[in-house]
């Protein structure tokens, strides 16, 4: 094809609408990396698109010029029509209807590099504003996810997050809002898929168009990965069933690679990363999102005026156990209407959800003898699932074969019941339709609405196991087993022995390993916790070994060893590390434990970076409490404070910190150093005003290594800013 044909067909190619002009590339299998863009212009496609055919790995001209032949001739083969499966999603699918109605979004820390920033050997300790600096934005999560999954440039994404912070119901958002667009103008389809299933990827993927009662084959599959039509949102990575189905999975993600997919984990020590590059954290609720959830939530429930109530008593001790949506949801359930009163632990609260599960949802249909033993059954069950095959102690069934999960409820029903048999027919229905356990994705399996509810009821049969399990058989078969870290930290908190309690926690941390001796020693009863803590701070080990296990409590009982560390003159790490233990989790006392210590250290010109580490940790907490201090710094003389200051006000309140960056950005008396840290945080902000002073900034003699942390900043600004072209 000569340059005069070329011409030619870049016309008639231009004059396609944006619908069939993606029919042809998807026609002709162009693959997404070489496509210029949705974004980019018309001219700028069609002139991408004829580099690639007429390249060594494209079909050639003369075939691109014969699709169009056929499009225009009425003979090119339609397109599939999605309309049935998208209509299906967000109309008649019922595994939706909270996510729709419910859904308050939450943020994301998106890792955007991993380097430490390091200080040159002429800077003076007390001018590096943090010691180890890691570029961090925060996202609201469905925009990071958009961001990076399905920006120009996709990536495969990692979403990890507490159990119950709201990682399925974000993915579900995420399905319905992209299935609006979908179906509005062609364009990328998603598909969310349980993992915890032990079919292959592609079977689920085919079983969710199934359930649409839409009928595709494996082989228009393979075409729609090959075209990256699919978003893949795939969820519970550390729910995979197997090692095996885990190398299954990482091997298809591998094939795939253009293909968009956003995998969830709650834990990367189960099932690991599949070597996903880009991870994003899913952050706790901040209190206007609580207030958010909660208002919605009592207001469905009938009882508006009750947020002010719970929200009062979560808003400092028990702030650790409602930061996730799961669990926010179980404390609107159980509070009490006539009282405002909720319960004083996790534990507490999943075993008043129980108990009070048939008075908020009205049921009345079931017999007085099948309530007396649901949460027998459902503790059974949760246990025997728990414990899985035998042969592979380290597996974990999350769903169970519907016949099983029968003959289970039946051999514990023998002696206690007549007709056996029957009743566990007709009880494991009632348990399906009334209470905790749904239908998995494969109709013939059986599975807990949550993880967390199968590991609660899995607790309280641990918890009638424990006085009878000598020490080798719970370090054995418990301690020594990563599945069932979390039931016995619920465990702990219920059992009313004390020594009981106390010999788990001893058992762990002598025996087994310090982390878990930690995260349990905090899981117990608040009269215990003293105790627990104790046994950590007179360990004998690195200081710094002291103070991760102090944190992993996450317990104020460690404060007043963890103050100790704040003041350390000789270890800045020290410093740094144990100031941001103290607030993890983030109560009242912990801002005043900070704020004390703050104060104090201020009297000490030579204590600069132990100051830094308060101010930092001030900012990881979003208390309100710590502006009024905050704001008194922002002109400190010592530059390093000052800018730490500024960036801790606006991580609790970025609209306070705005003005104060725009000031601040526009002084020309800053050093190179320290104003990188002010740029970013602009950046992060999406700070438009802050443009014009960094552009000055940019073209003015700084440091080279300045001139790229602007440029990223203003990069980040006119990505997050829609006016940002006004400054521009």
């Amino acid at each position: 094809m000569d340059s005069g044909d070329r011409a030619w067909l870049f016309d008639e190619l231009s004059r396609l609408s944006q619908a069939d002009f993606e029919r042809l590339l998807i026609a002709v299998a162009m693959p997404r990396m070489n496509r210029a863009g949705s974004s980019a212009k018309v001219g700028e496609q069609v002139s991408a698109l004829l580099e690639w055919a007429d390249s060594g790995v494209g079909p050639g001209l003369s075939a691109i010029q014969d699709d169009l032949d056929k499009l225009k001739n009425g003979s090119f083969p339609p397109t599939f029509d999605f309309s049935g499966y998208l209509e299906f999603i967000l109309r008649q699918d019922s595994r939706y209807q909270d996510v729709r109605d419910l859904y308050t979004e939450t943020d994301v820390l998106i890792l955007l590099e991993a380097e430490t920033v390091e200080r040159r050997a002429s800077e003076d300790a007390s001018r590096s504003p943090e010691i180890t600096q890691q570029k961090v934005e925060r996202f609201p999560v469905l925009e990071g996810l958009q961001k990076y999954a399905l920006g120009e440039k996709r990536q495969h994404l990692l979403l990890a997050g507490r159990p119950g912070s709201g990682k399925s119901t974000t993915l579900k958002q995420l399905l319905l809002v992209v299935a609006e667009v979908a179906l509005e103008q062609p364009g990328i389809i998603p598909v969310y898929v349980q993992l915890k299933d032990d079919r292959p990827v592609i079977e689920l993927i085919l079983a969710e168009f199934r359930r649409a009662k839409v009928r595709i084959s494996a082989e228009q599959l393979e075409d729609w990965l090959l075209e990256d039509r699919l978003l893949l949102l795939l969820d519970g990575v550390n729910e995979i069933p197997s090692d095996q189905q885990r190398r299954n999975l990482q091997a298809f993600r591998e094939d795939n690679p253009t293909t968009p997919m956003i995998f969830t984990t709650r834990d990367l020590a189960v099932g690991g990363d599949l070597g996903i590059q880009k991870r994003l954290d899913m952050r706790p609720l901040t209190e206007p999102q609580m207030r958010e959830f909660v208002n919605k939530y009592l207001t469905q429930r009938g009882l508006p005026n009750q947020a002010d109530t719970l929200l009062r008593q979560l808003k400092d001790r028990l702030q650790e156990v409602a930061e996730t949506p799961l669990l926010l949801k179980m404390f609107c359930d159980v509070l009490d209407p006539a009282t405002g009163q909720i319960p004083q632990s996790k534990g507490d609260l999943f075993r008043l959800f129980d108990a009070k599960y048939d008075q908020f949802k009205g049921l009345v249909a079931v017999s007085d003898d099948f309530r007396r033993f649901k949460s027998e059954l459902l503790q059974h069950l949760a246990f025997s699932m728990l414990q899985g095959d035998p042969a592979n102690p380290t597996e974990v069934w999350l769903t169970i074969d519907r016949n099983r999960a029968e003959r289970l409820i039946e051999t514990y029903l023998i002696g206690r019941v007549e007709a056996p048999g029957q009743r566990a027919k007709e009880w494991l229905e009632d348990l399906l339709e009334h209470y905790l356990l749904q239908v998995a994705t494969d109709p013939r399996e059986l599975e807990f609405h949550h993880q967390l509810f199968q590991e609660y009821y899995a607790a309280e049969y641990l918890l009638r196991l424990l006085p009878d399990l000598s020490n080798d058989q719970l370090k054995r078969n418990y301690l020594n087993l990563l599945k069932w870290t979390e039931p016995i930290a619920l465990m702990l908190a219920l059992v009313d022995e004390e020594a009981q309690a106390l010999r788990v926690v001893k058992l762990a941390m002598d025996d087994m390993d310090l982390m878990l001796g930690a995260r349990l020693a905090g899981e117990v009863q608040p009269s215990l916790r003293e105790q627990t803590v104790q046994w950590i701070a007179d360990l004998e080990i690195h200081q710094s070994l002291k103070i991760e296990l102090l944190g992993k409590t996450a317990s104020e009982e460690t404060i007043p060893y963890l103050e100790i560390y704040v003041k350390d003159k000789n270890n800045e790490y020290v410093a740094q590390s144990a100031a941001f233990k103290i607030v993890k989790p983030y109560t009242d006392k912990a801002v005043s434990s900070l704020l004390r210590n703050l104060e104090e250290l201020l009297r000490n010109s030579d204590l600069t970076v132990n100051v830094n580490s308060i101010i930092i940790a001030l900012g990881k907490t979003g208390s309100q409490k710590a502006t009024a201090k905050l704001l008194e710094l922002v002109n400190h003389p010592n530059l390093s404070i000052s800018t730490q200051a500024i960036i801790a006000i606006s991580k609790i309140n970025p609209n306070q910190a705005k003005p104060i960056l725009i000031e601040k950005l526009g002084n020309p008396d800053f050093d190179s150093y320290t104003y990188t840290y002010l740029a970013f945080e602009a950046g992060r902000l999406g700070l438009g005003e802050a443009i014009p002073a960094l552009i000055s900034a940019y073209v003015d003699k700084r440091a080279d290594y300045c001139k790229e942390e602007i440029g990223f900043a203003l990069n980040m600004i006119i990505e997050k800013s829609s006016d940002a072209i006004s400054y521009l």
